[in-house]
């Protein structure tokens, strides 16, 4: 609840919005600034279906209230290899992923802000134990287990920040990308 909980105990918010959005709100700018990690789940309208209306209007708010472009998460970024060692970032969908690094030397060039239009809550989302609320769009049995293991990565990255780009890590990493 942004009116009434102080956001400096969340170390990742999700925030499922949508490309009316005008403004970003004082307490999530604040949140961004002390280091909280915030993935944006943008909700686009049947007639919208491909990520340039959401990137387009995300990316003009963001370069507004924060210096830095979106830039396209991909396998090299600390989140796919925080945890698990991934490829691709989906949800119910499998579009790409973009974020925004700090510019803060404070928060060691982190990332800042995630974005994407993939419905990973949905994705998440179950009916009980068995049954999952939602079919994932790509039709990939594969993909929401993946989606999972993604949200686990975010999670572990907003805990640790980047600390797997450190080179004393590496021989680790690729010892499991040889097992792959």
């Amino acid at each position: 609840d942004l009116k009434n909980d102080k956001l400096f105990s969340f170390p990742l918010i999700y925030w499922v919005t949508d490309t009316k959005v005008k403004t970003l709100p004082k307490k999530i700018k604040q949140y961004i600034n002390d280091g909280g990690l915030l993935l944006i789940d943008c909700k686009l309208n049947d007639d919208e279906i491909i990520i340039d209306k959401c990137l387009e209007r995300f990316e003009t708010l963001l370069e507004s209230n924060f210096p830095g472009n979106l830039e396209i998460l991909d396998k090299s970024h600390a989140i796919a290899k925080s945890f698990y060692l991934l490829q691709e970032f989906p949800g119910r969908r499998n579009e790409p992923v973009f974020f925004l690094k700090s510019n803060s030397v404070k928060f060691d060039n982190a990332s800042s802000v995630i974005f994407g239009i993939n419905d990973w809550a949905g994705a998440w989302a179950k009916k009980n134990k068995e049954e999952f609320l939602f079919p994932i769009l790509e039709n990939n049995l594969n993909q929401r287990n993946t989606s999972f293991r993604f949200g686990l990565n975010l999670l572990i990255y907003s805990l640790t920040g980047n600390y797997k780009t450190d080179q004393v890590h590496v021989p680790e990493i690729l010892k499991r990308m040889e097992k792959k």
